[in-house]
């Protein structure tokens, strides 16, 4: 299939000669006289590449390319101008152009400008590997912290934290929902530290029953017995706990909320005194210990409820991060996605990319279940994928429906519309019939492809609704 290029610009003059160039070189090219046309066209089509002028009406080559980079932020934009303003130039690039040439412009730097944006585009779909770092505008996944991925604005906030926290022995609580990866940022934490070649040991709080987590965090003391009961005389056996495991290293304990309040009184005199003893024995151990914990509940609210101590949350809340939740930070969906397909790819021993439709879709969805449930949906959909890329199709349904609901919704209702005296099998059909339509919308009539996305057989479709479409 060639690439598709859109290129706008007033002058016809240009376009003519672009598309007979770029038409030469393999390219499908669509040209566009008006930058708010070549805005709509976009928003409806699929396209691999844009030229765009500066200097159009109704509106400038710089508000169309920053209103393209949020209908898809992949896609390189290359500028043209007239007039070979510097300051122009580098505002086109700050605000996400790929590459700018001025006008008139010479025929070799145009093609190389186009190889090297569909270089781009190779890289990011995983179809290329990076092998030149002279030529190396692609994407590219930034390592902060063990393989933390993200570059916004909210991210960048978490890396400033950890980095200043980091080289401390301080206690943190690091807040999120489920799934935002709270325990990532802790192992980031501990392998960043002065404490990184000694143990890092998590305790999740919440899964281990009350009688038994004193015994699990303290250690125990026991006396042998025999089958009766009656103590025996001899050495105690000792099972050492996880604190004292830890010593040296970094304890993370999992949902701190959820400790019992007579552990939470030994815990912080365990931090503030660096000494512990074993569950049935008064023998002080010293410890030396760094304590990470994470929640998911704000602790003031169990503060209040008497269910957590106050002064115990005043220690962990000194140092705290806030892993936001996925919706949050969806600019960062794209390089989370190719950072998992790349890890996907090494694990199954297979070359797997994304369709852009696809990753468009991932970008619509709100991801209730955060990185965890991105990282599910791309490890299954890249196994189930035909054909060597991850279409709608191979999508989870919830993702589809939020995709196809955004093209033009097929849920909401109009007031004039009476559904007080429908049956629910008149529903179901009547709403089944205009999900179908507005897949085979989607695919221009394609039945093969909408089989597809709906996760059906081609047979089934022409049975059940090849009739009625």
């Amino acid at each position: 299939m060639k690439p598709k290029v859109l290129i706008i610009d007033d002058d016809i003059s240009i376009l003519t000669v672009l598309k007979t160039l770029l038409g030469r070189d393999g390219f499908e090219v669509t040209t566009v006289e008006a930058s708010d046309k070549g805005l709509n066209l976009f928003r409806n089509e699929e396209f691999d590449m844009i030229l765009c002028d500066i200097v159009m009406k109704p509106f400038d080559g710089i508000t169309l390319l920053q209103q393209a980079r949020r209908i898809d932020p992949d896609v390189p934009i290359i500028m043209m101008t007239g007039f070979a303003k510097i300051e122009t130039a580098n505002k086109a690039m700050k605000l996400g152009a790929f590459d700018y040439i001025c006008k008139p412009f010479k025929i070799d730097e145009l093609q190389s400008t186009v190889k090297r944006a569909m270089k781009y585009l190779r890289k990011l779909s995983g179809e290329e590997k990076d092998s030149d770092d002279q030529d190396k505008k692609v994407f590219l996944v930034k390592k902060h912290f063990n393989n933390i991925v993200g570059d916004g604005p909210q991210m960048r906030q978490v890396y400033e934290m950890m980095k200043n926290l980091a080289i401390t022995n301080d206690p943190v609580l690091v807040y999120g929902d489920c799934g935002t990866g709270k325990s990532l940022v802790a192992k980031s934490l501990h392998e960043f530290s002065q404490r990184a070649s000694n143990p890092f040991i998590n305790f999740n709080c919440a899964i281990y029953p009350d009688m038994l987590v004193d015994g699990a965090l303290f250690g125990i003391v026991e006396q042998p017995s025999d089958d009766d009961g009656n103590i025996i005389k001899g050495l105690p056996v000792i099972t050492k706990g996880i604190i004292e495991k830890t010593n040296g290293g970094t304890l993370f304990l999992e949902e701190i909320g959820a400790l019992p309040l007579e552990i939470q009184h030994k815990l912080l005199a365990a931090l503030r005194e660096g000494k512990i003893c074993r569950s049935g024995s008064d023998m002080e151990i010293h410890i030396d210990v760094r304590v990470i914990a994470d929640t998911t509940q704000k602790l003031e609210n169990k503060v209040n409820q008497q269910g957590f101590l106050s002064d115990l949350m005043a220690m962990f809340t000194e140092n705290v991060i806030c892993v936001p939740p996925l919706k949050e930070r969806m600019d960062d969906i794209p390089q989370l996605i190719h950072y998992f397909l790349i890890q996907s790819n090494k694990q199954e021993n297979t070359q797997k990319t994304i369709q852009r439709n696809a990753q468009n879709a991932m970008r619509k969805y709100t991801w209730p279940g955060n990185i965890r449930e991105l990282i599910t949906t791309v490890y299954r959909s890249a196994k189930t994928s035909q054909n060597g890329k991850i279409q709608i199709g191979d999508l989870p349904v919830p993702i589809r429906m939020c995709y196809m609901k955004g093209k033009d919704s097929i849920f909401g209702y109009s007031d004039e519309v009476d559904l007080r005296w429908w049956s629910l099998k008149k529903f179901i059909k009547t709403k089944e019939k205009e999900y179908v339509d507005q897949v085979l919308k989607v695919t221009k009539g394609d039945k093969e492809k909408a089989a597809k996305m709906l996760g059906i057989s081609l047979q089934v479709f022409e049975k059940k609704y090849g009739d009625e479409n």
